[in-house]
Parts: C-alpha cells; structure tokens; sequence
C-alpha cells in the first residue's frame, strides 16, 4: 500500500506520495526572487532554510488564480526540499499498486512534472505526480 495526499489544481486533481509531503502550510509572504524561473513565486523559510516556492497553476498551464488559503505542501524529492502551492488538500488515500494504471498518451505535462500514471477515486481521475522536474523548472526564465 502506498499513501498519497489528494490536491486540487484548477480542475484537476492531483496525487503526491506522502512519503514525499512533509508538511501542509498556509500560504506565507513570499520573498520575491529576481531572475528566478516564471514558475517560482519566490522564497520562504522552512526549518531555518530558504526553500523555493513553486506555482503548479504555472507548471501545469492554468491561468492564474489568488485564494487567500492558498495551501503549500512543503515537498522532498532527492536532496531538493520545495514548496508547492496547490488551490486545495482533497484527502488521503491508501492504494495498492494494481488500482494505479499507466497512461498511454501525455505522460508528462511540458516536461515539468511527471504525472505518467492515473488512479480513479469515487468515479474521479487522479493524475499521480512521480516527479517534479526541479532542474527544469528552475531553469526557465
């Protein structure tokens, strides 16, 4: 069994392995960052460490959209801890690797994020994130 938190982009929904999440925060006043990636909305501190705060409405093409409870689910992949903002935390769910299915088309969104494998929860596609491609991301200006 593998446990993901639900998050919801636009009208998207989106799967993160818990694993992964290592906290939930409310959006926080961000540190502008000059000539950083039109993806990041800046910086903020996390555990005494400046952490780069990602806008996945970016990533993923959504126009964008301000909620004054915006949610940020402080994320660790490899060695990169990063804040990811997300319109909303959906759930928690437990799933077996044989619910989980393999998309044939489109297994990445513009070569930012990884979301190659979907899930059906209550009659509703959930899109599994495998990887956020940080590198790439920082690197568009």
């Amino acid at each position: 069994m593998i446990d993901f938190i639900i998050c919801k982009i636009e009208d998207g929904y989106y799967a993160f392995n818990l694993d992964n999440v290592q906290r939930i925060i409310e959006s926080k006043d961000l540190t502008n960052v000059s000539d950083s990636s039109i993806y990041i909305d800046g910086i903020m501190t996390y555990e005494n460490q400046p952490i780069e705060i990602i806008n996945l409405r970016r990533v993923l093409n959504f126009k964008e959209y301000k909620n004054e409870i915006t949610k940020i689910l402080i994320y660790k992949h490899n060695d990169n801890i990063l804040g990811l903002i997300v319109d909303a935390i959906e759930n928690i769910v437990h799933l077996n690797e044989s619910e989980v299915e393999f998309m044939e088309t489109g297994t990445r969104e513009n070569n930012l994020i990884d979301v190659s494998r979907v899930v059906e929860i209550d009659n509703t596609l959930v899109s599994i994130v495998n990887n956020i491609n940080i590198d790439t991301i920082r690197n568009q200006k």
